[in-house]
């Protein structure tokens, strides 16, 4: 398994190294996990599917030679983060709630997300 310095490896990849049942290669840059594993020196990543076939794609030139579970191992939500010592946060965040309902409801972030991920990305 390959991933780089500061990325989460989350409970199951924990569990996994502890029981030895996989090796981490810890790499500087995720671009780099890829190139490894197209030149057979790791055999596996562990990313959302957005970021992945991205990554997949860019480096690899193509999914052709990788395949991805049907089901993720692990689930992330992901928020927005805002420091309380920002003035007005939690302002800044209502405004960001209701700029992406606007999006959404518009169809503008069907647009985007059309527009800059792959077509089986989402």
């Amino acid at each position: 398994m390959c991933t780089a310095l500061g990325y989460n490896l989350f409970p199951p990849i924990e569990e996994a190294l502890k029981r030895q049942l996989i090796e981490l290669i810890t790499v500087r840059e995720m671009d780099s996990c890829v190139r490894m594993m197209e030149n057979r020196r790791a055999d596996a990543i562990f990313l959302s599917e957005d970021a992945g076939w991205h990554l997949i794609e860019r480096e690899a030139g193509s999914r052709r030679n990788y395949r991805m579970l049907a089901e993720p191992i692990y689930t992330v939500r992901e928020y927005l983060l805002v420091s309380k010592r920002y003035p007005r946060g939690a302002e800044l965040i209502e405004r960001f709630n209701a700029e992406l309902a606007r999006q959404i409801d518009s169809g503008r972030y069907r647009q985007l997300m059309d527009k800059h991920l792959p077509d089986d990305a989402l």
